[in-house]
């Protein structure tokens, strides 16, 4: 038994209830194929009152389908014949097929891409209905394709089908894909790869395509993983220029004017030139089952759609073939660095195997393999930075070693310790107690079991912490490993304190009052929040009803990042006179966060800031804010590109060790810890202002870009404060998709908008609140986090957003 892609989705008059019927094979070729069929419940001697397709667009149209009566009324008979093409190669690895006439004129091709069941191939054989003249849904209608929900007739090789009508017209190509899972991992880079392998075998032959055919079905709301990957290839393969050349094909289109897939496509970022609508339900219908007024006016539809798809390509140019000459560098380079990755995994199993087997000692097959292990980690890391940023091999040997050690359940340290002794790593006569207190190797190993997450000295409560760390030394950032659990009678205590009390109260649970005495810190706070234009410091207005907004803008440079940086300024210059030590802070901005860190640091004679601003933005009144201070320890620098773009080289300034110890260099980002300290306050004094009572529980909605005020906001839900949040965003929606449906991943550009703070798109605290709903998780969040920098995307574990979601959602 089986059911054909559009079936489910067909629609059906008001009133009239409709069902599929079973549909068996015919033998062979013999005789005309059968097909699946949606039948009226009504008598088929019914007459219906016809309405045209003006009609259709405000007609509401349902379909309600269940099993079949084996006594089912038949109308005038359909049929559908197999034709055979009257001519067949092969090229570029496709198997192409023509129809029609020959003709002398350069063909159009279009390649159509798609999910499992999106109707690629019944499109394809409504092209061929089409070019045989079918203008009418009763028609002797035909296929040149086998269309179905079996999986074992889904489309599994790219062929091509090439119609001509006459002559002097100009054939149309129409390349039909295998069908993308909404899989992960390796299945969707296996999916991607095959659409882009056949690009660049296309490229090879100079082979043109014009148009990249885009089929999804109109009730979706999302698009799959794999359809992502390969559109924001295509994207990134021909540039702006690529929504030009792409056309979206809705399938199962029925009265909606605008179909969600048209929204999940705009969600996500994906561009076209021309949306058709197709509803090619009639070629999925059994042979004899009645054809109606609502299957002509979805063939007229179709008729329609395709005829503009003609003119559109009929004036296309086709893509680059030099671009696509580069893609195929590209897939030729990733297949050998795919398959250089499953060597070197390979042969550090085959090593771990070698010594297991000899109790650890180094005999000649297992020196052998050692060698081969850093000769391919050599070859891995000389890929790898041709792709990302530059890491040492070593880096690159020990990510795969951690990776296959946890595989086979052996021991990591141990075998580090023996791979350091092959002799081209000539430490063999050095000894191992001199290798365990010079070889760098070891201290790198001991590293990284501390990520994102690493343990603070002592209480773990230093303020230089705070103040000073940002990055982790394996690039991680800083969380403390735990946090006070406040109760009802405590949360009760603190409901009339003011907002530089709560202040106060938060930083002294995270800061010893060995570093800093209780009257210092106040005396600190009072002092640097004194700037703010109003005593309230945050002022609470009610709108209307229950709907309140917070106001955080009267601090002295009319940001809200004003309410950390003023007291972390403080604490900052506090540290370093205490200590005569003087520190580089070198910030990226996209407006406020420079502005406000300079009005912290300003003519502070042990502190130096470096402020790297993107020109063109910022906002003017925050530029000038920046560029007008005249101070000597301020350095501002206009620089080309986005936030995320100037986040990069800072980001390696801080990776290099020794670059960072020569200059004293650290950051006031909001990966700075003691920002997102300071901001906890900030939900403790909203929530006390706004409760009826102590304990019941308030919504707060928290615009957010590079979601540390979000991180503050989960923390003192986990300290025990009644709130759930939502977090806003703009245009730039990563921390929304992230947080709404898992999916942590880099769109497109990030697009300017008047709220230049929010223009980012990799929020360095998302790793942060990772950490947080991972049950502090280090190891786990540190996999997530490196397979994110890797592949600019990571999809967020269900048992994660489970937990994430009873705090926080985005929007």
């Amino acid at each position: 038994m089986e059911h054909d892609e559009e079936d489910h989705n067909a629609s059906a008059k008001s009133g009239a209830k409709y069902r599929a019927s079973i549909h068996h094979q015919g033998d062979d070729t013999e005789g005309p194929e059968k097909m699946v069929s949606l039948t009226s419940n009504d008598s088929s001697d019914e007459k219906h009152e016809s309405f045209s397709p003006q009609q259709y667009e405000t007609n509401t149209v349902t379909a309600d389908h269940h099993q079949p009566d084996k006594a089912e009324n038949r109308g005038t008979e359909l049929s559908s014949t197999l034709i055979e093409p009257f001519q067949e190669d092969e090229i570029c690895g496709m198997k192409k097929k023509y129809y029609g006439t020959k003709s002398d004129k350069k063909e159009k091709v279009i390649i159509l891409v798609g999910a499992k069941g999106s109707g690629k191939t019944t499109l394809v054989n409504y092209i061929a209905n089409y070019f045989q003249g079918n203008k009418k849904a009763d028609g002797e209608l035909v296929h040149v394709a086998r269309c179905s929900n079996d999986d074992h007739s889904f489309t599994k090789t790219i062929t091509a089908y090439t119609f001509c009508d006459h002559q002097d017209h100009t054939p149309i190509t129409v390349i039909d894909t295998p069908g993308l899972d909404d899989s992960s991992g390796a299945e969707i880079r296996d999916h991607v790869l095959s659409i882009k392998t056949f690009l660049a075998n296309i490229a090879s032959h100079d082979y043109e395509i014009h148009a990249i055919g885009f089929v999804a079905q109109a009730h979706l709301v999302r698009l799959t993983s794999s359809e992502r990957l390969v559109m924001n290839h295509v994207s990134t393969l021909f540039g702006e220029a690529s929504g030009d050349h792409i056309l979206t094909f809705i399938t199962f289109s029925d009265s909606q004017s605008n179909p969600p897939i048209v929204e999940a496509m705009a969600y996500y970022g994906v561009k076209c030139k021309l949306f058709l609508r197709f509803n090619n339900s009639v070629l999925t219908m059994k042979t004899g089952d009645e054809i109606d007024e609502l299957d002509q006016i979805y063939w007229n539809m179709g008729s329609k759609s395709w005829k503009k798809c003609m003119k559109v390509l009929e004036e296309m140019p086709p893509l680059s073939v030099h671009t696509m000459k580069t893609l195929q560098h590209s897939v030729y380079v990733s297949q050998v660095y795919d398959s250089v990755k499953k060597n070197l995994k390979s042969e550090l199993k085959a090593f771990i195997n070698t010594t297991n087997i000899h109790k650890g000692m180094m005999n000649k097959d297992a020196i052998n393999v050692c060698e081969s292990v850093w000769q391919l980690a050599i070859v891995v890391n000389y890929h790898s930075n041709k792709q990302s940023n530059k890491t040492h091999f070593v880096d690159t040997l020990l990510h795969y070693t951690q990776e296959v050690c946890q595989e086979a359940r052996a021991n990591e340290y141990n075998c580090v310790k023996l791979l350091s002794l092959a002799p081209s790593r000539e430490l063999v006569n050095k000894g191992v107690g001199i290798l365990e207190y010079n070889a760098p190797v070891y201290n790198i190993c001991l590293e990284q079991q501390h990520n994102y997450a690493e343990k603070p000295p002592s209480t773990g409560r230093n303020i230089s912490l705070y103040c000073k760390n940002f990055y982790t030394k394996d690039g991680g950032l800083y969380v403390p490993e735990e946090f006070p659990k406040l109760t009802l009678d405590e949360l009760k205590s603190m409901a009339h304190t003011s907002y530089p009390g709560l202040v106060f109260e938060m930083a002294r649970k995270f800061i010893s009052e060995q570093e800093i005495s209780s009257v210092q810190l106040k005396d600190l706070i009072d002092n640097n929040i004194k700037k703010f234009t109003t005593p309230e410091v945050v002022e609470i207005k009610q709108l209307n009803g229950e709907l309140n907004i917070v106001e955080l803008f009267h601090g002295p440079t009319l940001a809200f990042k004003d309410l950390a940086l003023s007291v972390v300024g403080g604490l900052l210059n506090f540290y370093l006179k205490e200590n005569q030590q003087n520190i580089t802070i070198l910030v990226g901005t996209s407006g406020d966060t420079g502005s406000s860190a300079l009005m912290g640091v300003r003519g502070e004679e042990h502190t130096d800031i470096v402020v790297l601003l993107p020109h063109g933005r910022c906002t003017r009144t925050q530029e000038l804010q920046m560029t007008t201070i005249m101070h000597d320890n301020v350095h501002i620098y206009r620089v080309e590109g986005n936030s995320d773009e100037l986040d990069e080289p800072i980001k390696k300034c801080f990776r290099d060790e020794s670059f960072v110890a020569n200059h004293n260099l650290i950051s006031i980002n909001s990966i700075n810890w003691g920002r997102v300290m300071v901001q906890i306050a900030l939900y403790f004094y909203s929530y006390f202002r706004l409760c009826g009572e102590v304990g019941e529980v308030v919504q707060l909605l928290v615009p957010t870009g590079a979601a540390g005020n979000i991180t503050a906001g989960c923390i003192a839900q986990k300290m025990g404060l009644p709130i759930t949040m939502v977090a806003t965003v703009n245009t730039n929606d990563i921390v929304a998709r992230t947080l709404s449906c898992g999916d942590f991943s880099v769109k497109g550009e990030v697009v300017k908008s008047l709220a230049p703070a929010m223009d980012i798109q990799v929020p360095y605290n998302i790793e942060r609140l990772l950490y947080l709903f991972t049950d502090q998780d280090r190891q786990r969040v540190r996999c997530l986090m490196e397979e994110f920098e890797r592949e600019n995307r990571v999809r967020v574990p269900e048992d994660v957003m489970t937990s994430l979601k009873q705090t926080v959602v985005g929007e």
